[in-house]
This record gives C-alpha cells, sequence and structure tokens, in this order.
C-alpha cells in the first residue's frame, strides 16, 4: 500500500514538472475570478452551470467562429456588445470589478481584438504584455480533475485552450492539478436531491452537463413524452393554440422544457430545491416555468385551471402519508385544475419497492382508483415507460394513463 502511494505521489510530481497532454475536449469551463474557486465563481456570476460549459459553447470559441465567419465586423457595436464573450467579460467586471486587464467596455473589445490577432498569428505576445491574457507567453495551460467524472475543469489558460480548439487540436501540453478533485454546482445539486438520496444519479436527462454523462438516469423521459404526444395530436390538443400544461411535482423540469417547445404555456410546480436549481439553471426555465412551492397548497390556493396536467410517480407519497393531504385529496385537486386531460401514473405492485401498501397496485386497479375518486370517467393506458432496466431493475415500468371525462 505504502510503495502504491509512493508510485502515485512520484508520478504526480513528474506531471507537474513537465506536463502531460490534456484532451481539449474533456476541458469544461472553469474560473475566471482570480483566486476564487470555480464553484465560487460561478454563483458569483450567478450562473452555477457555467463550470458544467464544454469547450464547443465556450465565449472564447464563439468569439473565434464568428470572427472566421463575419471577420473584423465582429467587433462593430451592432455586434460585439451581444457576443458571449462579451457578456462573459462584463459579468466578471460587475461582480470583481475587472476581466484579465480589463476594467471597461471598450478594453473588453481591446482585449477581444488581441485575441482573435493572437489566434491569427498577427501579434507575437512579449513578456509584460497582458492585453491579450493574464499569464505570460509560454506558461502552461492549468486544469483540475472534475470528481466522479473524467472531466477537467481549466483553472487558468482559457484564451489558449479556445485557440488550440478553435485551431482544431487535440491536445495540448498542460498541467493537471492533482487536488482537489471538485464537484461542479450540478454534480452537487443532482447530490442534493431528496430522491437521489446521495447516489451518482440522475432523475431526469440532464445531458447538457458532460461530467453526469456517465451517471444513470432514473427517469428516461422521452419514452413517456412520446406517449403523450400521440394522444394528444390525436384528440386536437397539440400546443399550437398556446394551450396550457402543468407538470405537478415536476422535478428538474423536463416535461416543462419539452412541452413548451411544443407550444404549450407550460408551468412546473416542484417543493426540492436542488430540483429547481437544476431546472432553472440547467435546463433555462424561468421561474414562472418552474415555481418552487409545494405543490398541494399551490393547487388549493390558486384557481386557474389548464388543459393538460400531469402528475408522474408522485401520488404513492401521499398514499404512505408524506405528504400534507392524502392521496384521494390530491387527485381531487389534480380533477379539479384538469380543463381536458391528466396525465397520471403511480408506483405498482410488480416493483421491488411497492411492499404491502401497494399490493394491489395493477395497472387495472389504478385505473379503477382514479376513476372511483375523481370525476375522470375514461382512465386509458397509454403503454408502459421503459426505465426497468440497470441498475433501476425492478423498478419503474409503470403504465401511463391519459384520464379524461366524457
Amino acid at each position: 500500500m505504502a510503495l502504491s502511494k509512493l508510485r502515485a505521489f512520484v508520478g504526480r510530481t513528474l506531471q507537474r514538472l513537465v506536463g502531460t497532454d490534456i484532451p481539449l475536449d474533456k476541458v469544461l469551463f472553469g474560473s475566471q475570478g482570480g483566486g476564487r474557486t470555480t464553484n465560487q465563481w460561478a454563483y458569483d456570476m450567478d450562473d452555477p452551470a457555467l463550470p458544467s460549459l464544454p469547450i464547443a459553447r465556450w465565449p472564447h470559441v464563439l468569439l473565434l467562429e464568428d470572427h472566421q465567419r463575419l471577420g473584423d465586423a465582429v467587433f462593430d457595436d451592432a455586434h460585439f456588445f451581444d457576443t458571449a464573450y462579451f457578456r462573459n467579460a462584463w459579468r466578471c467586471i460587475e461582480a470583481y470589478h475587472h476581466f484579465t486587464w480589463c476594467r471597461n467596455r471598450e478594453q473588453i473589445r481591446e482585449a477581444a481584438r488581441w485575441f482573435v490577432a493572437r489566434f491569427r498569428d498577427e501579434h507575437v505576445i512579449e513578456a509584460g504584455d497582458t492585453r491579450a491574457a493574464t499569464s505570460h507567453p509560454g506558461a502552461p495551460v492549468i486544469v483540475r480533475r472534475v470528481r466522479d467524472s473524467d472531466y477537467l475543469q481549466a483553472c487558468d489558460g482559457h484564451h489558449r485552450l479556445a485557440i488550440a480548439y478553435a485551431r482544431g487540436q487535440k491536445t495540448i501540453r498542460g498541467h493537471i492539478n492533482p487536488w482537489p478533485r471538485v464537484h461542479t454546482p450540478a454534480q452537487q445539486y443532482l447530490l442534493e436531491v431528496d430522491r437521489h438520496r446521495g447516489r451518482r444519479q440522475c432523475l431526469q436527462p440532464v445531458i447538457e452537463c458532460p461530467e453526469v454523462s456517465g451517471w444513470p438516469v432514473m427517469r428516461r423521459c422521452v419514452d413517456r413524452l412520446g406517449m403523450m404526444r400521440a394522444c394528444l395530436d390525436t384528440s386536437g390538443l397539440g400546443g399550437e393554440n398556446g394551450r396550457t400544461f402543468l407538470d405537478v411535482e415536476c422535478g428538474f423540469g423536463w416535461f416543462v422544457r419539452e412541452m413548451a417547445s411544443l407550444g404549450y404555456d407550460a408551468t412546473g410546480i416542484e417543493s426540492n430545491r436542488p430540483c429547481c436549481e437544476i431546472g432553472w439553471h440547467v435546463y433555462g426555465l424561468s421561474r414562472d416555468q418552474l415555481r418552487r412551492a409545494c405543490a398541494a397548497e399551490l393547487l388549493r390556493t390558486e384557481s386557474r385551471v389548464y388543459d393538460v396536467t400531469a402528475c408522474l410517480g408522485v401520488l404513492q407519497h401521499y398514499l404512505v402519508n408524506f405528504r400534507p393531504v392524502t392521496a384521494q385529496q390530491m387527485l381531487a385537486l389534480l380533477d379539479q385544475r384538469t380543463r381536458q386531460v391528466l396525465f397520471f401514473e403511480t408506483v405498482e405492485a410488480h416493483e421491488t419497492w411497492a411492499g404491502e401498501t401497494f399490493s394491489r397496485w395493477t395497472p387495472e386497479y389504478v385505473a379503477q382508483w382514479v376513476r372511483e375518486h375523481s370525476n375522470f370517467t375514461k382512465v386509458t393506458a397509454l403503454g408502459r415507460d421503459e426505465d426497468n432496466r440497470p441498475p433501476f431493475a425492478g423498478r419503474f415500468g409503470r403504465t401511463l394513463f391519459a384520464c379524461t371525462r366524457d
């Protein structure tokens, strides 16, 4: 054991001395806050999703791509002050009063010109000239490993990394700080989600964050969305006419975002703060679209009625008294707030975690229970989800119902 630790220490020391080839497609955005941790910088910038940004979407890379497309017109007022590069720099100035050496808008534009010139090899940057970057010429880029991931986080050398990537390089020589490995804010939010219980997993897809691409996804979502869309299209309830949609206890808000993209005026209610943080910062939902609140209380106090509602994998919590109202009362509230169709699913008897409470809850029993405790007269089974697979084998495989009235 001691020998292996010594070898690892020697290996890390040599790597720091001589450097290593860093794969550019594995580098995520990192702090530009002058000594602040990346996570603190992201919170100060009011954008916790920044440390999850892959290099292809960095503001620096996008500026170089814009210049290749537009030439020097990219620096015109009409374009430059709307670029991601300027917005990122200006947010740094608002938070820390500087971006590299820049203190105002015109200095940001000058730094951008030097950055582009450096990319095009039009200027040789000499020692002490900081107009294009903060590090001296020839300094190695520095990255840090992201915890529970094979991705890296940029610590120093954002402009050099962007230039190398824009030139088509696959790697760049630099140093990997071995310690500390850090979680990104997105990873931290996921670990704090109640339903995850500290496990490395995602309740709904989070494809925007590469560092969690290896984490298992509990609910695929696309399967149920397909069933919902087919049902709505058949019923003539598509979103093109501005129909309203509500997802009750919506998790990260995956269905809210997708239904909004289909034209619905979509809203979600979620009580868990980390879930909301992911919806707001990673999915890009507004706080009007994703509302943090107790679902039962909001449904009881507000009078708005929605064309389409969804309650997916939630009601079982009300059945075992984890919530402030009974399952029957919750279903009644959903009934009152639904104008056309409620999409509904819950735990079924075949699931390994169902227990005695749900031993009778077959699809037939679920449909009967909904009819008995609501004004929905037609409860149609649309199909089963595809989530009953490793590492969640024995769970899920639930029936999605469309609940309507004659």
